[in-house]
């Protein structure tokens, strides 16, 4: 997942892609990687694609990990994305629930 992340910040998505996709056979339930991959799929214009995986990142929970995960701050990205993409879309009622839900989580 770390090579993924760091391709990622490069914007060489395709290599990103490549270890996101090897990290989600290996473990398709972790919370990092469905983040990531809805990341990818969001940049591609694969709307579709990037809501699953953002949401199914909201329904994950924390569970001990070898390296650390923050599950939280990984659901406050999925709310930012999944706000962004609604907003794009024009469903601005949608946009606002996912933004609300995101400071909600936060504890802001």
């Amino acid at each position: 997942m770390t090579l993924a992340a760091l391709f990622g910040r490069r914007k060489d998505y395709g290599n990103s892609r490549k270890w996101a996709d090897l990290a989600y056979k290996i473990d398709p339930s972790h919370p990092q990687t469905n983040c990531m991959l809805g990341e990818l799929y969001e940049v591609d214009g694969k709307d579709e694609d990037a809501i699953r995986y953002f949401e199914f990142v909201l329904t994950c929970k924390e569970k001990p990990t070898f390296i650390p995960v923050n599950v939280n701050i990984l659901r406050v990205n999925a709310c930012k994305h999944l706000g962004m993409i609604y907003k794009k879309r024009g469903d601005d009622k949608k946009a606002i629930e996912y933004l609300k839900m995101g400071v909600k989580i936060a504890g802001k």
